[in-house]
């Protein structure tokens, strides 16, 4: 909360209203949700798509900190920015989006936001649980449960966060070109 905008910007700590972080947290995971889509309009080299699609986003934010800003401060500002963010983002560019590579939007999501987080669930889990069990920890058991996590998020990835036929492939990238296909 308050203490960590604090160390981070400590000018303006004491203008930090209660939702501000939550709305800052909220508009990080709309942009890495819309990242992939980004990724793929730019990839298909609709760059002046994405310039009219920032410029429409800059445009909506502006507006909105001029309304919200007077009233609400840092927080309206931040409201200001995920709210042009995420109308734009996902009403707008990730319909687009799919629209040019013939992907229905669910499935979209699915591989680029629902898959990943449920992959990583097990690391996180065995990541609270490890913070309740270590006080004081040395560098040897700090570096032990780092790899732990590690270790379990890249299982997740691999058997949750793909799909079998994304399995194969990677699996034949890891065995090179001149081995046996693995059996479907």
């Amino acid at each position: 909360g308050p203490a960590v905008v604090a160390v981070w910007v400590p000018e303006v700590a004491h203008t930090v209203t209660g939702p501000l972080l939550w709305i800052l947290v909220v508009n990080g995971l709309v942009s890495a949700l819309l990242s992939t889509s980004t990724i793929m309009l730019l990839a298909l080299g609709r760059v002046r798509l994405m310039v009219g699609l920032t410029a429409l986003e800059v445009l909506v934010e502006v507006v909105l900190i001029v309304l919200l800003a007077p009233r609400h401060g840092l927080a309206g500002v931040a409201a200001a920015c995920l709210i042009a963010n995420a109308s734009i983002g996902l009403l707008v560019e990730l319909p687009i989006t799919c629209r040019l590579v013939g992907t229905p939007v669910a499935d979209l999501l699915a591989g680029s936001a629902v898959r990943p987080v449920v992959s990583a669930l097990p690391a996180a889990v065995l990541g609270w649980w490890l913070g309740t069990q270590t006080q004081e920890a040395d560098v040897a058991s700090l570096a032990t449960a780092a790899a732990g996590l590690l270790a379990t998020w890249g299982a997740g990835t691999f058997l949750i966060g793909t799909t079998a036929s994304e399995r194969r492939e990677l699996l034949g990238l890891v065995r090179g070109p001149d081995a046996a296909p693995l059996p479907r």
